[in-house]
């Protein structure tokens, strides 16, 4: 509720008329009772509620200054006294915490300005500084790709910079001790940049910011350079621009486990030095860039690379040197799609007996599917669709006893679809399971849930 609705000028009983009458004195009761109501409602409210103006639709949240000048002196000292010396530590510059129109300048003022200060130890001061920088760091700020009309506040922004503990903010995870380990804030309208004080979160290993608008380009990228305890990193659908496959400043991720970065502005050929410092990872996820050239070398000696996503780039490298270079032994998922990749699926692809999901569609693979390929007895989903191959399905392929998707139209396989992968799709009680191919060709006995060119 307003101000103004508690403060309605337009109501005030003083400018009634002055008659000693039972009316009037009637009039001033009720009044007087309905004034005090008015004002009971809003010291209650006043009491319960946070003391912080709320964000324009506009600008950020802006906190007032609940303490004295002097004591917010104080506190400032106090605080860059500690922040300087962590910046120091982590080889950063202190710079923006003497502007106050800076995001620095900004956050520490609301930490000091707080009476909630005073309560909070050093780690705890440190932490909500940080996220006050990251918050005005990305609240409606413009970027090169991406006009300053086009800027939205944050979706949301619940108890952000209130005297509500952060790890009550939206979407902030914090562990045992009150420190922040994740920050998720999915499709948020964050913009701008991220600021280098994440460095200062020591315990954060989460970051999933996907479906934002953050910009990333050359120094805009130096935060992936403070971040080596992350291990999940998710920033598909932003401007992440890098002219090296990655940015090179993700080298120092080496306790990265999973990192996705779909959708973005990567190009360039794949940096081997910067997949060779993930020995950790587990997913990588680069779909829909513009990166090209062949693949490092380095992507083969991770050994905990589970799943693969590389759809839609500019890769062109023959599939039988990826799978000869693989030592993965626990590969879940390999998506190839959408890429030049020349060769022929190699018998050693039998070998990933772990895998789940292989895709290869819309490629220029040629030659047969290999028998060895009934050994990936894990195997769900299938798809080939759209390349060259020839020849026919293997039986030994009716060994995929958990398959729920298997689609090879688009490519001139002739002969019968084996029986054992109708019965299993047909048993399947997966909402999308589907079996396709041309049907013209191969002989499917009414099985093939969708016929292509028939």
């Amino acid at each position: 509720m307003s101000r103004n609705l508690y403060y309605d000028r337009s109501y005030n009983a003083f400018r009634v008329p002055f008659y000693r009458t039972r009316r009037f004195i009637f009039g001033v009761t009720l009044s007087a009772m309905l004034l005090i109501a008015i004002v009971a409602v809003v010291v209650t409210r006043q009491s319960r509620s946070e003391v912080f103006v709320p964000e324009s639709l506009s600008g950020p949240r802006v906190p007032e200054v609940e303490v004295s000048g002097s004591t917010l002196q104080d506190n400032e000292a106090e605080l860059v006294a500690i922040l300087i010396r962590r910046y120091d530590q982590l080889g950063l510059s202190w710079r923006g915490l003497y502007d106050v129109t800076a995001p620095q300048g900004k956050a520490l003022q609301a930490v000091a300005g707080t009476t909630l200060y005073s309560s909070l130890f050093h780690l705890r001061s440190i932490q909500r500084f940080a996220l006050g920088v990251f918050y005005y760091s990305t609240f409606a700020v413009s970027h090169p790709y991406l006009e300053a009309e086009a800027t939205r506040p944050w979706g949301s922004s619940d108890f952000w910079m209130t005297s509500t503990p952060e790890c009550e903010w939206k979407g902030i995870t914090c562990d045992a001790s009150g420190l922040v380990v994740a920050i998720n804030l999915l499709g948020n309208n964050l913009s701008g940049s991220l600021p280098l004080e994440l460095a200062l979160l020591d315990k954060l290993v989460s970051l999933n910011l996907a479906n934002n608008d953050i910009y990333g380009e050359e120094a805009s990228n130096d935060v992936w350079s403070y971040l080596p305890n992350l291990q999940e990193l998710i920033m598909d659908d932003n401007y992440v621009i890098a002219t090296t496959g990655l940015p090179t400043q993700m080298k120092s991720l080496v306790a990265i486990q999973k990192l996705s970065v779909s959708y973005n502005l990567l190009r360039g050929i794949l940096d081997g030095e910067i997949i060779g410092n993930m020995q950790r990872l587990t997913h990588l996820e680069i779909e829909s860039n513009r990166i090209s050239g062949e693949l490092p070398a380095e992507l083969g000696g991770l050994p905990n690379l589970e799943s693969f996503y590389i759809r839609q780039n500019s890769l062109s490298f023959d599939l039988n040197n990826l799978i000869m270079l693989n030592r993965w032994p626990n590969a879940r998922a390999l998506w190839l799609d959408h890429n030049p990749i020349t060769g022929t699926i190699p018998p050693e692809l039998g070998t990933l007996t772990t895998l789940t999901s292989f895709s290869l569609t819309n490629s220029t693979l040629r030659g047969s599917i290999p028998t060895e390929m009934g050994n990936l007895v894990n195997l769900r989903r299938c798809w080939l669709y759209n390349n060259a191959l020839t020849g026919t399905i293997p039986e030994a392929l009716s060994g995929w006893v958990d398959l729920q998707v298997l689609e090879v139209y688009g490519n001139n396989l002739v002969g019968d679809m084996p029986q054992g992968i109708c019965d299993t799709i047909a048993a399947s009680d997966y909402q999308f399971k589907n079996l396709s191919a041309d049907c013209t060709r191969v002989a499917c006995g009414g099985c093939c849930t969708d016929c292509q060119n028939s």
